[in-house]
């Protein structure tokens, strides 16, 4: 197998060779069950054709005992029947000779000969049923249709013989041709697959065995792996040696940087006494200079919270001063808010009076059309009065014009007591409207009142609201000064603070400095004591 092939490429090929052999197998079985499936076919035919040639002779008998008339299920004849029998043989006679091999097309000619030899025949015989000459003929003819039928039953026998021998032939054959190929196939593929095994197997190990060789306790870095293939393995086998190679680098710079790790714990160690000594000096100076930041930054800290305490006091002036000033700012608001609704009040009830005093006018107009109403309904009675008069003088042909006065007259009643009914209601509507308009006259002058008791009062919260932010305006002033000397006092107390906070830290620092270096000290010795055992471990590879 070529080097150059990949391991996916051997497998791909060990398959192809699967399938290659498999379908060679399955075409030589499919051609081989095609000609078996085709003399099963023949042979089919062949045994239909016996068959029928059996149903004809019956029919034949049966003809010679009944002649035409019928039996059976059925109504035809056995004259009938033969017809169909013999039509059927020669349909299969016929499919037969297209499908069998051409050696068997000259027998089949001569088996069909014989079919209308002995159709002929028969249908001669059937003619003279009946006749004296028909036992004549019968005895004359019914050897010689038998020996045709029997010739035509002994050329598909022999026919039929051959290809069931052949059909076996066909299956011996393809039985051992199948045998033997799936023998070679499977031959090839158990070499090709021991090949394919020996060339993974047989790397893996080279390479189990300088993986042992790097992990024994030599520590064996120069081994390195042949590259001999292109595929999987070989290109396994390169990667490892870059690997170790990469190790190797490692480990030597490692050995290099361990020397360098031993000569600087060395240089720290002596660092680290130089950083006590100096750390001890400055712890000593700082406590004295402590001292004095703490009682400078406590006398400032006083200064700074009694002048707090002042500030605050003016900052409580101030609040209470801003919401009295707040609260007169709302009164004005809700002044100038109630002196709006009064106005709109006023309008309001002039606008009510106005729309009363039309009412009253539109009561008096509806009074003026009672009356008029009144008067009206007081002439139709009048009318209907005479009319009744007149109908009463008319005798008998005025009583349907009296019956018509009646009712007028009576209409006329209902009206005038409506009319006074509207005229009752008018005056109850007119009275209480003089009184409505009289109270929202009222109502009217009281709202007038209040809105000039408002305006006077908005005037004095104004006057009132701009002395209070006099007043606010000079405490935020002086607040302000307050607040910058405060300021100024808080500042020197922080910077006092600082100070006292920055000699504190440096006093911490030099304490810490100090404990660093002792801890250095003790780190220079841990890594000098690394170095040495990093040294003894590299020792043990071989570089």
């Amino acid at each position: 197998m070529p080097k150059q092939l990949t391991i996916r490429q051997k497998a791909v090929v060990l398959l192809i060779g699967i399938t290659v052999g498999v379908s060679i197998i399955c075409i030589h079985s499919n051609l081989a069950m095609g000609g078996i499936v085709a003399i099963d076919q023949t042979l089919g035919l062949l045994e239909g054709m016996n068959t029928r040639i059996l149903e004809c002779r019956r029919q034949e008998k049966n003809f010679q005992l009944r002649g035409f008339t019928a039996h059976g299920k059925d109504t035809k004849n056995s004259l009938e029947k033969w017809e169909a029998h013999c039509k059927i043989i020669l349909e299969l006679l016929d499919r037969a000779g297209r499908t069998v091999p051409a050696v068997y097309r000259e027998p089949l000619a001569r088996a069909t000969g014989e079919i209308h030899s002995y159709i002929t025949d028969f249908r001669h015989l059937t003619t003279l049923y009946g006749t004296p000459d028909y036992q004549v003929r019968k005895t004359e003819l019914e050897p010689v249709m038998v020996a045709h039928a029997r010739s035509c039953q002994t050329i598909t026998g022999d026919i039929a013989a051959r290809e069931k021998n052949r059909k076996q032939t066909l299956i011996t054959r393809s039985r051992r041709l199948n045998l033997g190929v799936g023998i070679v196939v499977i031959s090839s593929l158990v070499l090709l697959g021991s090949v394919l095994i020996k060339k993974l197997v047989q790397p893996v190990r080279v390479l189990s065995g300088a993986l042992e060789d790097i992990a024994s306790k030599d520590g064996n870095l120069t081994v390195r792996l042949p590259v001999k293939n292109r595929d999987e393995i070989g290109k396994l086998a390169h990667w490892f040696n870059v690997f170790v190679g990469n190790i190797h680098a490692i480990v030597g710079e490692v050995s290099r940087e361990t020397d360098a790790l031993v000569s600087a714990s060395a240089n720290l160690d002596a660092i680290s006494g130089t950083m006590t000594r100096s750390a001890e000096s400055t712890a000593n100076r700082s406590g004295t200079v402590a001292a004095a930041g703490a009682q400078m930054s406590a006398t400032l800290s006083a200064i700074v919270t009694a002048s707090e305490e002042a500030t605050a006091n003016l900052t409580r002036v101030a609040v209470a001063t801003e919401e009295m000033q707040a609260a007169m700012d709302n009164i004005a608001a809700k002044t100038k808010k109630a002196s709006s609704i009064s106005e709109r009040a006023v309008s309001t009830a002039g606008s009510s009076s106005s729309r009363i005093r039309e009412l009253t006018q539109s009561a008096t107009d509806i009074s003026h059309v009672a009356e008029t109403i009144t008067e009206i309904s007081n002439q139709t009675n009048l009318l209907a009065l005479n009319a009744t008069i007149e109908a009463s003088r008319a005798g008998a042909a005025g009583k349907g014009f009296a019956v018509v006065a009646n009712e007028i007259k009576a209409l006329s009643k209902q009206t005038a007591e409506a009319t006074l009914g509207i005229h009752d209601h008018l005056s109850g509507m007119q009275k209480t409207t003089r009184i409505t308009a009289e109270g929202i006259e009222d109502i009217a002058q009281i709202i007038h009142d209040i809105d000039t008791i408002i305006s006077d009062i908005a005037a004095a919260v104004d006057q009132q609201s701009a002395a209070t932010r006099e007043v606010v305006g000079r405490l935020a002033r002086t607040s302000g000064r307050i607040e910058g000397v405060n300021g100024n006092l808080a500042e020197g107390t922080i910077a006092a603070q600082e100070i006292a906070g920055d000699i504190s830290e440096i006093d911490g620092a030099s304490r810490d400095i100090l404990q660093t270096a002792v801890s250095v000290g003790r780190d220079a010795d841990a890594l000098a004591d690394i170095g040495t055992r990093l040294k003894k471990r590299i020792a043990t590879f071989s570089i």
